[in-house]
């Protein structure tokens, strides 16, 4: 099978089951995104009242599950925490850490294969922030 023959073929099973569970009501279309979408709610979800100390454990745990590219999502945290503060370094001043917001995302981010908090902009839809008294 050549790889538009396969891409069909992923495309008609997923139509098909989610037809079948009742997820395509409506003829509204579900596709491999919907699914990672849906995990990445769910998982985005779920971290609503960790507090920041459980969610840096839970990155952690994540990381050291990873084997071999341990290293290199080391890394990439890295590299996210210096874009993250690139006006604060070109300013002279000390980096901050990851807020607790930003950890969330960072986690979800890393069960999607992605590094950077913003580019899971696409897959969850944000808590509304609280206003601070």
């Amino acid at each position: 099978m050549n790889k538009r023959e396969a891409s069909k073929y992923v495309q008609n099973i997923i139509r098909s089951v989610s037809t079948i569970s009742g997820l395509r009501e409506n003829n509204k279309r579900y596709t491999s995104h919907s699914t990672r979408r849906l995990f990445a709610q769910k998982l985005y979800d779920s971290t609503r009242y960790v507090s920041k100390k459980n969610l840096q454990k839970m990155i952690g745990e994540y990381i050291n599950k990873q084997g071999s590219n341990k290293e290199g999502i080391i890394n990439r945290i890295a590299s996210e925490k210096n874009r993250l503060n690139y006006y604060r370094i070109k300013q002279g001043k000390e980096k901050v850490d990851f807020t607790w917001e930003q950890l969330r995302r960072l986690y979800v981010s890393l069960h999607l294969g992605h590094s950077r908090i913003d580019h899971i902009k696409r897959y969850i839809n944000y808590d509304v922030p609280t206003k601070k008294k």
